[in-house]
């Protein structure tokens, strides 16, 4: 110990160069006589043979086994041997010794002896850990001014050999040590290997107080005997060394656990936790059954391992469906943290040089979500033609982790809308972030633990699809969906289908006309009496031209003009409605007759405002009209009233019409020309017929040549003014000639012979006539 220490002494002048060099002569010839370390303890047992699970403190200086503690003073060390006395080796006169500074094999030296146990100086640190004690070359009682050294600066050298049992794994051995020393450690050596040094004040540091000391963590140990030397720099007036292992191990151990949080997703989930470094596994184990935990160790050297977490062969989830974190900690000294990276499933680890208990834990929850749908009328509900559908999709996080929403880490689900779409129609209003590509909609998002997410969309059922009649769709959770990964809901379509028609695409007057309503269930749910199918058929329209002959089938009615009907229908079934009508003749009517066939407001096509056109249906009349004037043969040509007409169909085919001169508003007969002497027939069957006067205006002579005339389907046929003459009225002559009495007598004659011709009258009535005339 230097002399500003306290205790120390003066350190001795040096007496000229030749002692000196004589001294420093001494010395290189000692560290040049270099031989075998001879066996200073009693037997060869006491080398002591080192494996991982030898009790470090053998490594202690002043350790006794057998007292598992401190050995007693003045006792000789039971492992570590010193060199140097009193004096030391290499010494120098009040400066640092000259020679060299790297004995490589100073364990061989002839004077290596007895190391003593115990403090000398009351300045130097207590053991740290109470399983330490300082030792010297030389002892003496401890004091403050203790002095176990010559007044020279000098080295001195500390030895401490084991055999290390060749089952261990030479790269995993480490000798973790502090050394103190009065002054300083100047350098440690391992089978003559440098593996660490001082170079800051060697022979005046404070090397024997807290913080003064050197720590190392030695490797590069051999299979078999194995020597430490330590050099130990003094400057007067006390020399010591002490060294203390600060690890409870000699080998770093690493544990890998798997521990299973919670139930699996799968009976059949088995998983492997395994550490390996650069050349392959060290340490792996698999759970089994329905164990929780799984556990391996190694012993292992320093340096960066990689733990995984894997599922096992025969496991049904995927490792996306689990999620892991990573534990490490130190159990040898609980406050030291361990270095850490990476991610589930995959970590970096770094062990230290400091052996150490390394136990390294996974911890996987599984990392899931489940998938439910909803539809709007809920089962068994069925639905109608232009009818909304609402669905919902609710996401739930059923694992121990949060989905974040970033990258892959999302739970999604995708919905098929192929088997809705082709009887509805989607209405773009998708919530929460859903989109819908072609026939599929999809959503992805985060999810907290227990959170979940609600996602709505709707339909409109088409008026009449050309589907399957079931809207039917399959929502599927994407990975790592678990147990409840499907959802399907199907809903049916409850429709049908009302087709109008006709016995004719026309009619004529007086022709009967049969209407069919066909109802059929397009649906997949049945009508029953207590939810019938129905509709209602208005006949306004066709009894302006028509009239109804009661005769509706199928339990249809008619009231007011309209007919209705409702009934059971099975899925798949028809039910047929006949009426019929007979045409107006003549047909006076607007010659349409149109009617349309309303359904109830939903489940079928003919609905209020369809434009189905197999709801309508139009039968026009195909009828004609015929005009003539009845006029006198003057240039004015003056109609003439009071004459009359027979319209007969050519051919025998149809009955005669009579027509009587119209004379009043309104026409009561066929006639329906208010002006007189004029003649508008209407509502005729189209055909050809013959027109005949039957009776003449008074006072004007009887047509009797028939008139052919053809009547066209919603055509005027317009006749030709027909001309009736006047009778002619008897001339008197002026003067001479006959007189009034033969006058009178041919007139009577032109009479009595008509009487005779018609079979009138006898002659005897005529002579009574001609008296009453005169």
């Amino acid at each position: 110990m230097k002399s500003h220490r306290a205790g120390a002494q003066t350190p001795r002048r040096r007496r000229g160069g030749k002692a000196l060099t004589l001294v420093v002569c001494v010395a290189l010839g000692a560290l040049l006589a270099i031989g075998t370390l001879p066996n200073h303890f009693s037997n060869a047992a006491a080398i002591p043979t080192v494996s991982c699970d030898t009790d470090p403190n053998i490594f202690n200086t002043g350790y006794s086994e057998s007292r598992r503690g401190i050995a007693a003073d003045r006792s000789v060390d039971e492992r570590w041997q010193a060199l140097g006395g009193d004096m030391g080796v290499n010494r120098g006169y009040g400066a640092v010794p000259p020679g060299p500074l790297n004995p490589t094999s100073l364990a061989g030296f002839v004077n290596f002896g007895d190391a003593y146990v115990g403090k000398v100086h009351n300045a130097w640190l207590s053991s740290p850990f109470g399983k330490a004690q300082w030792i010297s070359a030389y002892y003496v009682s401890p004091t403050s001014g203790a002095r176990n050294q010559n007044s020279e600066w000098a080295d001195f050298y500390y030895s401490f050999t084991f055999q290390l049992d060749a089952k261990v794994d030479r790269s995993t051995f480490r000798l973790a040590m502090d050394y103190y020393a009065d002054n300083t450690v100047r350098g440690v050596w391992v089978n003559g290997v440098l593996k660490t040094s001082n170079r800051v004040a060697p022979y005046t540091g404070s090397g024997f107080t807290d913080g003064g000391q050197l720590s190392t963590v030695l490797n590069g140990f051999s299979s078999g005997r194995n020597t430490i030397v330590v050099q130990v720099g003094s400057a007067p007036s006390a020399e010591g060394f002490l060294a203390q292992v600060t690890s409870t191990r000699l080998c770093s151990s690493l544990t890998v656990t798997k521990s299973v949080s919670g139930a699996r997703l799968f009976a059949s989930d088995q998983f492997t936790v395994a550490a390996a470094d650069s050349s392959g596994t060290v340490a792996s184990a698999t759970t089994a059954g329905t164990g929780t935990s799984a556990t391996a160790t190694a012993v292992v050297a320093p340096g960066v391992y990689t733990i995984t977490d894997t599922l096992a062969q025969g496991s049904q989830a995927t490792s996306g469906q689990y999620n892991g974190t990573l534990t490490c900690t130190n159990r040898t000294a609980p406050a030291t943290p361990v270095a850490t990276s990476g991610g589930y499933p995959r970590w970096q680890v770094t062990l230290p040089e400091t052996p150490h208990d390394y136990l390294c834990t996974v911890t996987n929850r599984s990392k899931s979500f489940e998938v439910r749908k909803t539809v709007n009328p809920p089962p068994p509900a069925a639905v109608q033609p232009n009818q909304k559908v609402t669905y919902t999709v609710v996401v739930k996080n059923t694992g121990g982790t949060a989905f974040s929403g970033i990258g892959t880490d999302v739970a999604s689900f995708t919905d098929d809308l192929s088997r809705v779409l082709d009887d509805a129609k989607y209405n773009g209003d998708a919530t929460n972030g859903a989109v819908v590509t072609g026939s599929v909609l999809s959503w992805k998002g985060a999810l907290a633990v227990g959170g979940s997410a609600t996602i709505t969309y709707s339909v409109t059922v088409n008026p009449l699809g050309a589907g399957d009649g079931t809207l039917v769709n399959t929502v599927t959770g994407g990975s790592p969906c678990s147990k409840q990964c499907t959802a399907t809901t199907s809903t049916p379509v409850q429709s049908y289908i009302v087709e109008k028609s006709a016995s004719s695409d026309h009619a004529l007057p007086g022709d009967t006309v049969r209407y069919t309503v066909k109802v059929t269930n397009t649906g997949k749910v049945a009508y029953t009496s207590a939810s019938p199918a129905t509709f209602n058929d208005d006949l306004s329209d066709v009894l302006k031209d028509a009239t109804y002959n009661n005769d509706a089938s199928g339990g249809a009615t008619v009231s007011r003009n309209v007919l209705s009907w409702s009934g059971a229908l099975p899925i798949g079934g028809t039910a047929t409605i006949t009426y019929t009508v007979t045409v107006r003749d003549p047909a006076r009517g607007d010659r349409s007759m149109v009617n349309t066939v309303v359904s109830a407001p939903s489940g079928s096509n003919c609905f209020a405002g369809s434009s189905d056109s197999r709801c309508t249906v139009t039968v026009p009349i195909r009828a004609g009209d015929i005009t003539w004037q009845k006029v006198d043969a003057t240039p004015g040509r003056n109609l003439l009233s009071g004459s009359a007409w027979r319209l007969t169909p050519k051919g025998g085919g149809g009955t005669p019409i009579e027509i009587q001169d119209c004379a009043a508003t309104p026409c009561a007969g066929r006639d329906e020309e208010p002006l007189s002497g004029g003649f508008r027939l209407t509502g005729l069957r189209p055909g050809a017929y013959e027109l005949v006067e039957t009776r003449a205006p008074s006072g004007f002579l009887l047509s009797t040549d028939p008139i052919s005339v053809t009547v066209t389907a919603n055509g005027v046929a317009k006749l030709n003014p027909i001309v009736n003459k006047q009778v002619p009225v008897p001339v008197l002559p002026l003067t001479g000639g006959l007189g009034a009495d033969a006058l009178s007598l041919i007139g009577g004659g032109l009479l009595a012979l008509t009487a005779v011709l018609a079979g009138i009258r006898p002659l005897g009535g005529l002579l009574r006539s001609r008296r009453r005339a005169s």
